[in-house]
């Protein structure tokens, strides 16, 4: 609650406001307020050396049975040559995803900079 004193040259006025955690309720007047949007913060990297027939959602099952990720986004990206599969993989707030000992042996791991392009 806050008491807000309104000063006037006729007479002194208490207004009271009451504040409720989802409205605002001044004068009989009912206002209410959305939550705040928390924005997840998304690292992205580049993920490489894989067969040549593992698909997105092979990586997605194997991402999803090593680690509870609240945000996932996994695309397969075009290679150079179609001896491998590269794909790119974003997470939100999960820092192991980075570390070297999560993927597979004989995989190659970094950071994606770069913007990921459509189609």
């Amino acid at each position: 609650m806050r008491v807000k004193f309104a000063d006037t040259a006729q007479s002194h006025q208490l207004e009271v406001v009451h504040f409720f955690p989802s409205r605002l309720v001044r004068n009989n007047v009912h206002i209410k307020t959305v939550p705040k949007l928390v924005k997840l913060l998304m690292k992205a990297m580049f993920v490489s050396h894989f067969a040549p027939e593992v698909e997105e959602s092979d990586i997605v099952t194997y991402i999803n049975q090593e680690l509870i990720v609240s945000e996932l986004k996994v695309s397969k990206l075009k290679t150079k040559y179609h001896t491998y599969s590269s794909f790119y993989v974003a997470v939100a707030n999960s820092d192991r995803i980075f570390n070297t000992v999560f993927w597979l042996a004989g995989s190659l791991i970094s950071p994606f900079y770069s913007c990921l392009l459509s189609e």
